[in-house]
């Protein structure tokens, strides 16, 4: 800490105290301020961090052993494909299935629907290779044939809301929410206020007009972009979680991507794709509204 709030005196930038980050209420701020100083007491005279450092190295050369192992019995992106292979990974180490199964669940974002038992049952069931089927949330079921995995989804409540297809002006989702697309002309104080942040991300985005008609559908696993101002690419499910969009809400949200290239342009309460982004002088602007039910 002190070390960041050197480098930005020297670079003469200002900044801002976060008021949660000396109250004990938080664990990360228990561990800092109660836990690592006297566990560092303890290890004296022998630096403890250079040691907690060396054996975050192992772990870390361990952790891509293993994913480079991983792939190469069930091929690259194997989390987001659409069944599990995992009886290809019976006759190898239960580490491995472990983090497939993680991977494979994380991609469908399940994982936060079961419990440490549920994942560990799972886990159990998929090693004995014989059939069965087990809950993963409401209106949704892991069913494993002995070799494959793959998710059911029951419940139509858990359909997702929007059909792929074209979109030109207005589509209708089937829980009620309305998306609404058209093309303004930009005057000089709306084009502030987009700039400024005025406008929210959950509502609307502000895009440049593409040149290949628009398309709607509903959110997958492995989904990616990259948000506005990023530095790379993003998968959507990661940036449901940074925004703390609930599970539930998500099917709900309609993707809206360039139906000639395939790219995403913009999801409801995420940013908007960077490569869609605003001039700075833009004259004409891509409006897309979003409406809940």
């Amino acid at each position: 800490n002190s070390q960041i709030i050197d480098a930005l005196q020297r670079a003469k930038i200002s900044w801002r105290e976060d008021a949660t980050h000396d109250r004990p209420d938080a664990l990360r701020n228990r561990l800092r301020l109660e836990a690592i100083p006297h566990l560092s007491s303890a290890f004296a005279p022998r630096d403890m961090t250079a040691g907690f450092l060396r054996a975050h190295t192992f772990l870390c050369e361990g952790e891509t052993a293993l994913e480079c192992w991983l792939t190469s019995i069930l091929g690259e992106n194997f989390s987001e494909k659409q069944t599990l292979s995992y009886g290809l990974l019976a006759k190898h180490p239960p580490a491995l299935l472990r983090r497939a199964l993680r991977a494979w669940l994380d991609a469908r974002d399940i994982s936060a629907s079961l419990s440490a038992s549920g994942f560990d049952a799972l886990l159990k069931a998929a090693r004995h290779e014989k059939p069965f089927r087990r809950s993963a949330g409401q209106g949704r079921f892991l069913r494993g044939d002995g070799s494959v995995l793959r998710e059911e989804v029951t419940s139509l409540s858990a359909a997702p809301a929007w059909r792929d297809g074209p979109f030109a002006r207005q589509r209708r989702g089937s829980n009620g929410a309305i998306l609404h697309a058209e093309k303004i002309t930009l005057e000089s104080a709306l084009r502030a206020q987009i700039f400024s942040g005025k406008f929210s991300p959950a509502i609307h985005a502000f895009l440049n007009p593409p040149t290949t008609p628009l398309a709607v559908r509903y959110w997958r696993a492995g989904d990616a972009y990259r948000p506005l101002g990023a530095p790379g690419s993003r998968k959507v499910q990661d940036q449901f979680t940074d925004k703390k969009i609930p599970r539930q809400e998500r099917s709900g949200l309609p993707v809206v991507y360039e139906k000639g290239t395939g790219r995403i342009l913009w999801i409801p309460g995420l940013p908007p794709a960077h490569h869609a982004r605003l001039a700075k002088r833009a004259k004409m602007a891509l409006r897309l509204t979003y409406r809940p039910a």
